[in-house]
């Protein structure tokens, strides 16, 4: 089970962060290192934590690297899986629960062998192609990106109206193929609103909302009787298939 102490960590890390800017980070990984095959939800809390390489004591071990004196840990969610012996007499993993493993970052927390700092292999997002696939025009805005990662935060610009407005229509007609029989509002608004902001921060813009995301995701929780760690967990996985979705066939290598 999650104690109490990581998710309070897990949970304060989230409040304050810039929620699109690490989901957008999440997305487009360094590769190459642990963290890369993590799912979206620790990849958000680890970046949350100022980190972009964090690994477990073990793990540190391997690259000769060892904890500092009292080292700061980051609280990440695994899955507790049992045997289970289904109805054909097969034994299978079944899902019992979540718990918290602790995770250091590799540059702040740990000494050792030098280690290697890796980028995100570089991206180009295609506009052009985007807009043709879900049928939005894209006025104002270029032919292409290069998106952003957490090694270009100088070319952050302000969004501008016909950017947002392009973000939010997109992501609406995104959320509704995507998922055809939700019907509940304040969901639906609730992912656009964090989708929209993250195909946004992938392009290289920023643009001001209202409230703390993590407070409606709260409020969402409550809505749907869900603690802060399930609707967390919810809705940062709603928001992965609607980006996931709205980046497919559109994102080129550029190295």
């Amino acid at each position: 089970m999650l104690d109490n102490v990581a998710v309070k960590s897990i949970m304060e890390s989230l409040r304050w962060c810039d929620l699109p800017k690490n989901i957008a980070y999440s997305l487009f990984p360094v590769e190459d290192i642990p963290m890369s095959s993590w799912g979206i939800v620790n990849k958000v809390i680890t970046f949350s934590n100022g980190s972009w390489d964090a690994r477990s004591v073990n793990q540190l071990k391997e690259i000769q690297r060892f904890l500092v004196k009292r080292p700061r840990p980051i609280h990440i969610i695994v899955p507790q899986l049992i045997n289970h012996q289904n109805e054909s007499g097969n034994r299978e993993k079944k899902l019992k629960g979540f718990c918290s493993v602790q995770v250091f970052d590799v540059s702040s927390q740990s000494y050792g062998d030098p280690v290697e700092v890796k980028t995100p292999s570089a991206k180009l997002l295609n506009i052009t192609k985007l807009s043709s696939k879900w049928n939005v025009n894209p006025r104002g805005l270029k032919t292409a990106y290069r998106i952003n990662t957490f090694y270009d935060e100088s070319i952050i610009d302000q969004a501008f109206d016909s950017g947002k407005k392009y973000a939010w229509t997109l992501v609406n007609k995104v959320y509704r193929d995507v998922y055809p029989d939700k019907t509940d509002q304040m969901e639906r608004l609730l992912v656009e609103e964090i989708s929209a902001l993250v195909l946004l921060r992938l392009l290289g813009f920023e643009a001001h909302y209202n409230g703390v995301l993590i407070d409606k995701i709260k409020v969402y929780g409550r809505y749907k009787k869900l603690s802060s760690i399930a609707s967390t967990l919810h809705v940062l996985k709603m928001v992965e298939k609607t980006m996931n979705a709205v980046l497919d066939g559109v994102v080129d290598d550029l190295d």
